[in-house]
């Protein structure tokens, strides 16, 4: 059953990764997508944050730049305790491991999308997508309760 989730969660990852980055193909000029190979003086450092209430469940950053087409598609895997009933229907206990995915979904002039997943061993959870702006926060409710922030990073 959890293979067939996850089999769900990756054929929805490539397909809109390559929706996406035909999308992306057809504007001219560059777009904003997150990629590894960002060079040093075109790259700049995206913040993100998942918070369930007031407490983040993940934070880090992940390089962004503009590029002509959009990035190859790479996953975060992170974990955290249940608790949080998903879409209104879906009930966690506090004591199941969720976890949760964060992909390059896509890009466009002023910004990155990034799909993000929760699943539980044996049921996805939610599956959505967040627009993060290349230059400012971004802030996105994907369910109750639930926030996605993106964030420009200072550099020192």
């Amino acid at each position: 059953m959890r293979k067939r989730h996850i089999a769900a969660i990756v054929v929805l990852v490539l397909v809109s990764s390559v929706c996406y980055a035909q999308k992306s193909k057809a504007i001219s000029g560059a777009v904003w997508s997150w990629s590894e190979k960002c060079s040093r003086e075109q790259s700049r450092d995206l913040g993100i944050q998942v918070l369930v209430g007031d407490r983040a469940i993940y934070e880090s950053s992940v390089p962004i730049c503009p590029t002509k087409y959009g990035a190859k598609p790479k996953t975060i895997v992170f974990h955290f305790e249940g608790g949080h009933i998903f879409q209104d229907k879906h009930r966690t206990q506090r004591t199941q491991i969720i976890e949760g995915n964060i992909w390059p979904a896509g890009s466009d002039p002023g910004a990155v999308l990034f799909g993000l997943s929760f699943a539980t061993e044996h049921q996805v959870l939610l599956n959505t997508v967040h627009a993060a702006k290349a230059d400012r926060e971004s802030r996105s409710e994907i369910d109750r309760g639930m926030w996605v922030r993106t964030f420009p990073v200072r550099s020192n």
